[in-house]
């Protein structure tokens, strides 16, 4: 009877050890790999969204070649003929770095920085460029389609100016919501 007893004690024992083994699992965060946006993308009129005086500019004529190795993303705004585009040859380009540190973003603006970091499966970037007259604020939200075949980009733009002529702000509040097809 006291085999029985011990064997079961001990049986109890090794579930009781186990399951909390197995709980201990579950309550490690499950790490969901970033989605990578490397690539050379177009974008799609038929499926962005402009507001109102808000036309896609140049960037309906370009490429965005896109080269990402975390913690680093790096842009460059090219022509659909330029077939190796470098920095030299693209109409602009840029650097995020995922890890929320910040960076200078556009060297025309004397006082320009950006901030990146990744919230959930989205890239988040904040830009400041500002100098004597003019303060550009802009939000982006950075998504990859599920597919892996298109790349959303909302984009929340504020930009004030002050008037020469008369020293008042003059500016304006946009949002677009562009959608990019992977061309390779």
């Amino acid at each position: 009877m006291k085999a029985i007893a011990l064997i079961s004690l001990l049986i109890v024992l090794a579930a009781t050890a186990w399951a909390q083994t197995s709980r201990a699992g579950l309550e490690t965060p499950i790490k969901i790999a970033k989605p990578n946006f490397s690539g050379r993308w177009q974008l799609n009129l038929a499926k962005s969204k402009f507001e109102k005086n808000s036309p896609p500019g140049l960037a309906a004529l370009f490429h965005l070649v896109v080269e990402h190795t975390e913690p680093q993303i790096s842009v460059l705004i090219a022509h659909p003929e330029n077939t190796a585009p470098s920095p030299k040859s693209a109409a602009a380009s840029f650097t995020w770095f995922t890890d929320g540190r910040g960076n200078k973003f556009d060297p025309t603006f004397e006082n320009a920085y950006t901030t990146t970091k990744w919230v959930d499966q989205k890239l988040v970037t904040n830009h400041y460029d500002s100098d004597e007259r003019t303060t550009i604020v802009q939000f982006e939200e950075i998504e990859l389609g599920a597919d892996g075949k298109t790349l959303k980009i909302l984009v929340k733009q504020h930009e004030f100016r002050t008037s020469e002529r008369t020293e008042k702000d003059i500016g304006y509040t946009k949002t677009d919501h562009l959608v990019f097809d992977r061309v390779r």
